[in-house]
């Protein structure tokens, strides 16, 4: 019986992840959360506070630490994800309506090095 529950979670989180890699972001388990990515990296997506809805508010310095995840040319997006259009052009990916952003402090896939930081760092739980 253990071996057929690891295989249904195993097919489960396979079909999650493919599911959201067919776009720009996928998403991956960490501590028992599933948690969204950018499919790129592979990095954790977080949305910050100062945010508001379809509107950035992380630009220079901040951005820099936290790369906004930008939607590549080409590709669309479908809901819960949309895009907002930032300062200098370019379209970033929102998950219901929050910009969200990588961490520059995240070396690998399954890092959430950024969550909590500051008190308006969170990481996107799906």
């Amino acid at each position: 019986m253990k071996n057929i529950s690891v295989f249904v979670l195993g097919f489960l989180v396979l079909a999650v992840s493919s599911a959201w890699a067919s776009g720009p972001t996928g998403s991956t388990i960490v501590n028992g959360r599933e948690i969204l990515t950018g499919v790129v990296n592979g990095l954790s997506a977080y949305t910050f506070d100062p945010d508001q809805p379809g509107l950035s508010n992380c630009y220079d310095g901040c951005a820099k630490a936290w790369p906004p995840i930008l939607l590549p040319a080409g590709e669309t997006v479908a809901a819960p994800l949309g895009v907002t259009t930032r300062k200098d052009g370019t379209e970033q990916i929102t998950y219901d309506g929050h910009p969200i952003y990588n961490f520059g402090g995240d070396r690998q896939a399954g890092d959430i090095n950024g969550d909590g930081l500051g008190g308006v760092w969170h990481l996107v739980a799906l």
